[in-house]
């Protein structure tokens, strides 16, 4: 089965992916005589005829999306968005952050300005940085700037038939990362902020403290009234308090476990990897590894536990603090 009908007016559509993380789930919610479709899947042909089969089975007709709210603008949740909207028509809801970050990276030439200067300085070599550009321009494509109709901060209420939704700002895994929470039925739509049995991937961003934010982001959640979570990948759960702490002890071990590869002397961040990965790693994923643990340092070197010494090659070394004094992330 393809999609069910998780509470009355909230259908849940599993789409396929190419990945190892072969799906990717959108949400459609009733709302003002429609629908509003959450997400929008990679938009690969595969990925629109498993739309377009959910569609029939569940009754909806293209003319009656009149919204299409974006989590984020990774591919496999935007990648759909420019062929859904010309089919559609529909208003555009999307955070103001996510909106400009997508317009960097699809106005980008290649790759975004800053990707191959940072990878090379935290010491990939040139055939890593070539795969991974490679491995980028494989789904380059997919990133199309986009006008939201309605552009979001978090905290703005979107009326459906649910009820109102609020917008929660979670970032960390990407630069403006937006839940939404149905307060009476105690639901969260989590995106790829909260996912079933694995903790998502945090970005690492010039000039920002990706894993701090990330952090945060997850005490906000946590104070939400949640029973159920709807993620984007993996089955609907319970328990979000517990899964909040289990996503901060994972960082606080991936935190140590780098305190701990920096012990015996400076290292650069490629350096590092085998502390946290210990096979080789494929082009797509060397570039998620490698921004996670720049994400990690960053969030060290913030609170003082580690210092960078800055070259073509940037080495990193402990400080005399020695642990993350809280939950590492």
């Amino acid at each position: 089965m393809i999609l069910d009908e998780p509470v009355p007016g909230l259908v849940r559509i599993r789409l396929p992916l190419p990945f190892q993380l072969n799906h990717v789930y959108v949400h459609a919610v009733r709302r003002n005589g429609g629908w509003m479709l959450i997400d929008t899947g990679l938009g690969d042909e595969a990925c629109m005829d498993a739309l377009d089969e959910a569609f029939i089975q569940a009754g909806i007709l293209w003319r009656d999306v009149n919204d299409i709210f974006l989590t984020h603008t990774h591919p496999d949740h935007v990648g759909g968005a420019p062929e859904l909207l010309k089919r559609t028509g529909a208003r555009l809801w999307m955070s103001a952050g996510e909106r400009d970050h997508l317009a960097e990276v699809a106005t980008s030439a290649h790759v975004a300005d800053w990707f191959t200067p940072t990878v090379r300085r935290a010491g990939a070599n040139e055939s890593e940085i070539s795969e991974m550009e490679e491995a980028f321009t494989s789904v380059r494509h997919k990133f199309v700037p986009l006008q939201p109709d309605h552009t979001l901060h978090g905290g703005e209420l979107i009326g459906t038939a649910l009820g109102p939704l609020e917008t929660v700002l979670t970032p960390g895994h990407s630069p403006a990362h937006l839940a939404l929470h149905q307060d009476e039925r105690k639901l969260l739509l989590s995106g790829d902020h909260v996912l079933t049995n694995i903790t998502p991937n945090i970005s690492w961003m010039p000039g920002r403290d990706m894993l701090g934010e990330y952090h945060d982001s997850l005490e906000r959640v946590a104070r939400l009234e949640v029973d159920e979570i709807l993620p984007s990948h993996g089955r609907a759960f319970y328990g979000l308090v517990a899964w909040v702490e289990s996503a901060k002890r994972h960082h606080q071990v991936r935190c140590d476990g780098l305190l701990n590869g920096l012990a015996m002397g400076a290292c650069s961040a490629r350096e590092l990897l085998p502390v946290l990965w210990a096979k080789p790693l494929a082009a797509w994923n060397l570039r998620f590894a490698l921004f996670e643990v720049l994400a990690h340092l960053e969030y060290l070197l913030q609170r003082g536990f580690v210092a960078k010494k800055e070259g073509d090659i940037e080495r990193w070394q402990v400080t005399p603090h020695s642990r993350p004094t809280h939950g590492g992330g």
